[in-house]
């Protein structure tokens, strides 16, 4: 089954959440082409079998402005999780040249900001961008425990933690705050990673993990890139949001902008989080790194490959 949507009428529908409701009612594997446009809207799918593609990231824009710090209708702030201008809550779904954009702005004035909440298994993403600021790509699941009151407030605050996997190729990130984050096992190969320049000149962190205690993977980042106009040594690679975070980094340029330590610990105890590195390359590749990073032997390497 096929369903066009186009904001100017000459399809199906008109905006990607009608779709999304008319693909309930369909049987086996739904394809929904988005034509041209910028589509003003936050859809959630909640349907598995999807393919969803674009006219090129460049041309299919899917962008809101929701934010954590806004006051919200209940009384309470929005928080990180209510912010997401797409939620992928499905399995075995595909996006292809599409933009998840969230133009709410830097954290230090509007706090976390998702474009992209995917949570699901077999989720599967290509040459789409997804831009935002802080907290950009969550990868479900949430930890098992929030730190504070309500701070997962949100869609899946007391849903059953469910593994996530999935994988992004060829994609364009941006954000500067944790903005890859979440307890996914997430593959990313040839991508490239922006990091935006903070306004506060703060320094920026690309991931925070927070894989599962027993997990194999968390993140891996293959042959991407991973670059910034931020000042210089001001990027750092991750910090672990949970204890067993895990990230890998694989043959990827790093420019100047990361700080020699590459990493930081966040106070979480080392010998829980897992960070390790392999033939990246790049100004920002030869730094002393903190003595809790590995530097992997081919051998090593090779299981991720």
């Amino acid at each position: 089954m096929t369903i066009i949507v186009s904001k100017n009428g000459d399809g199906d529908y008109r905006t990607i959440g009608e779709a999304f409701e008319a693909a309930k009612a369909c049987e086996g594997e739904v394809t929904i082409l988005v034509f041209e446009g910028v589509y003003e809207e936050r859809p959630v799918l909640d349907r598995s079998y999807v393919n969803l593609i674009g006219a090129g990231a460049d041309r299919t824009i899917i962008t809101s402005s929701e934010y954590a710090y806004r006051d919200h209708e209940d009384g309470r702030k929005v928080g990180t999780f209510r912010t997401a201008t797409f939620m992928a809550d499905c399995d075995h779904f595909m996006a292809r040249g599409i933009t998840f954009e969230n133009r709410a702005g830097q954290g230090s004035k509007v706090g976390q900001a998702i474009a992209l909440y995917a949570d699901g298994q077999d989720q599967f993403y290509e040459e789409c961008r997804m831009l935002g600021y802080q907290d950009t790509v969550f990868t479900a699941p949430l930890p098992l425990k929030e730190k504070q009151k309500d701070g997962f407030l949100g869609p899946k605050q007391f849903a059953q933690r469910r593994p996530g996997s999935m994988r992004f190729k060829n994609c364009r990130i941006e954000g500067n705050i944790d903005y890859i984050f979440g307890g996914a096992d997430a593959y990313f190969e040839g991508c490239v990673l922006f990091t935006r320049k903070r306004e506060d000149e703060g320094v920026c962190y690309v991931t925070a993990a927070s894989t599962p205690e027993g997990q194999k993977r968390g993140y891996v980042f293959k042959d991407c890139r991973f670059l910034t106009d931020a000042p210089e040594k001001t990027v750092y690679l991750g910090r672990p949001w949970r204890d067993h975070a895990k990230t890998v980094i694989l043959n990827c340029e790093l420019d100047k902008g990361i700080a020699p330590e590459g990493w930081q610990d966040w106070d979480k105890p080392h010998g829980a989080f897992y960070y390790a590195e392999w033939k990246n390359y790049g100004p920002g590749s030869d730094g002393k790194r903190a003595d809790y990073v590995i530097m992997l032997s081919n051998d090593e390497a090779a299981e991720y490959f």
